[in-house]
């Protein structure tokens, strides 16, 4: 049996669990529809490969498995997305199809929704919902997923090398062809990259109690959530809260004792409720009704 590291929570047993909910979970609108099967069916006719999972869904059919998810989301959702691609395989896709894109598994709508200056060390490292409105957006950051390095001496390349959370697992510094010292180095233009964009957040102005300066978040977004938000949009933000150490110098490898924190987002959901209602166009219409029944000119007329 698999553990996830440091907890008691069966990978063999989460995996079951969310393929019951994934096949058996139905809508009292539409019974005897699997609500998230008809989503994978829907995910191949609109050819856009994420998955909409409501964190409210899951809570009323597996409150427990509800638990882990916010608790542990960095080993839970990738077990999610393996599950979502195995039925994908099994029931969606045709059997003359071999390749497909992955399908990431993007969760939202948490049954608790945290104000920003809420958030704690004790909030690190597990799911969190934010309200607020975006402030900057930066431009798309290329982010380095694999790496591809090759010997300046023979051309000897070892296969692509995985980034695991912003460090290069390097290659041995002697070439394992040609037993030169330190003569493997990066070819850029042979990597993976992948887009990321760094966004400010700030709380709405209902939210800040009176007399307190707004507080600010850092979110980092990836992919296809990249300009997914611009600034002014009030969103709701389902993320991960992480801590990162940060470099004295950029140069020097000594870090500060003071971490940075960042929200790591998933899922990013648009607030159409705040919006305020135009009762301009309203008034505007009484009087135009009100001006053509006395006979005068209105001021668009004049």
């Amino acid at each position: 049996q698999t553990y996830v590291w440091g907890t008691t929570v069966n990978v063999d047993e989460t995996c079951q669990r969310f393929r019951r909910f994934v096949e058996h979970f139905e809508l009292p609108s539409r019974e005897g529809v699997s609500h998230y099967d008809a989503k994978l069916r829907e995910i191949r006719e609109k050819d856009q490969y994420h998955l909409d999972l409501d964190c409210k869904h899951l809570d009323a059919y597996d409150p427990h498995l509800y638990k882990l998810l916010v608790a542990y989301p960095q080993e839970i959702i990738p077990l999610f997305d393996v599950v979502a691609n195995e039925h994908y395989v099994e029931r969606v896709l045709p059997a003359d199809e071999e390749e497909f894109t992955r399908i990431q598994v993007r969760t939202f709508n948490l049954r608790e929704c945290k104000a920003m200056r809420d958030l704690n060390p004790s909030d690190i490292d597990k799911m969190v919902a934010v309200r607020g409105m975006v402030t900057r957006c930066t431009g798309v950051i290329p982010d380095l997923k694999m790496a591809y390095f090759k010997c300046l001496v023979c051309g000897e390349a070892p296969e692509l090398t995985f980034v695991d959370r912003g460090r290069v697992n390097e290659p041995p510094l002697r070439c394992i062809s040609c037993n030169n010292l330190g003569t493997m180095v990066l070819i850029h233009n042979r990597c993976v990259f992948a887009n990321k964009q760094q966004i400010k957040m700030q709380e709405t102005p209902d939210a800040i109690p009176e007399g307190e300066t707004p507080s600010t978040v850092s979110m980092c977004v990836f992919d296809s959530l990249v300009d997914e938000a611009k600034p002014g949009d009030r969103v709701e933000v389902t993320a991960v809260y992480r801590a990162v150490p940060i470099r004295v110098a950029p140069n020097q490898r000594i870090l500060k004792s003071v971490y940075k924190t960042y929200l790591d987002v998933i899922h990013i959901r648009k607030d159409r409720t705040a919006r305020i209602a135009n009762t301009a166009a309203r008034e505007d219409r009484e009087d135009n009704a009100a001006a053509e029944a006395e006979g005068v000119a209105t001021a668009g007329q004049r």
